[in-house]
């Protein structure tokens, strides 16, 4: 299972490099001593004996059902949907395809992929409309123990990508932002966040409501900054940086 899944996408270096490297380079490496953040290893165990197939559960009715449908979220370098062959590519659609070669003995394009908003992730979870998630999620207590939205506890892997709570705003408003100011010429700071993520939570505990509009997706935060419906955004490091590079800046 494991050297179907590697033999198809490459191991987590090999993937992280080819999505991010030229764009984050780094940022999710092997801790030399000098940062709090741990290097992945989202494969698991190297077995080279794969275990005993399971009759019940959500494995056996992938494999009865012969395709592996996978939740993820349209995202530059994540999950990107060519308009032309209608093939998706990306750092989660890797973790995906090698899912797919695992279960199926070697076949990584088993896969229907389903674009879910942070509020449906979950719910879709739940119901069985999805199998798994591969996309921009965070591992809360919570979450592992009864996520709000579904009143479900979820399985988490080891985690992937490591990335934080950032600001972006026109001047003044991100210094305004990242100062968690609200007086004098930050009294009109407008934050715009993604509904239903961890990022709206913590900015819900740290600015009063009429500083905070609420988007559908974290990807309407950014056009929310550019049509003038916020003045500042939240979100993670990495969603900043690509917005940036899309941008030419």
């Amino acid at each position: 299972m494991f050297a179907d899944a590697v033999s198809f996408v490459g191991n987590y270096g090999e993937i992280y490099m080819k999505h991010f490297e030229n764009i984050i380079p780094g940022v999710n490496g092997i801790n030399t001593g000098n940062s709090g953040l741990m290097y992945a290893m989202p494969f698991g165990e190297v077995a080279t004996v794969k275990p005993a197939t399971r009759t019940i559960g959500t494995l056996a009715d992938i494999r009865n059902r012969g395709i592996l449908h996978c939740g993820i979220v349209q995202q530059q370098f994540f999950a990107v949907k060519d308009q032309q062959t209608g093939e998706f590519s990306g750092f989660d659609i890797d973790f995906c395809r090698a899912l797919s070669a695992a279960i199926f003995d070697g076949e990584p394009d088993k896969v229907q992929y389903t674009d879910l908003s942070a509020t449906e992730r979950f719910l879709s979870l739940a119901n069985g409309d999805v199998d798994v998630l591969s996309r921009e999620t965070t591992v809360t207590f919570s979450r592992d123990v009864s996520e709000p939205s579904s009143k479900t506890g979820f399985s988490f892997s080891q985690s992937n990508f490591y990335d934080g709570l950032g600001f972006l705003g026109i001047p003044p408003f991100g210094r305004c932002a990242d100062t968690l100011d609200t007086t004098g010429e930050c009294a009109l700071l407008s934050i715009c966040v993604g509904n239903g993520t961890t990022f709206q939570s913590r900015v819900q505990e740290l600015f009063p409501p009429e500083n905070i509009v609420v988007k559908k997706r974290t990807s309407l935060a950014a056009q929310g900054l550019q049509n003038g419906d916020c003045n500042a955004i939240a979100g993670g490091f990495a969603d900043f940086t690509f917005a940036n590079s899309e941008a030419g800046g």
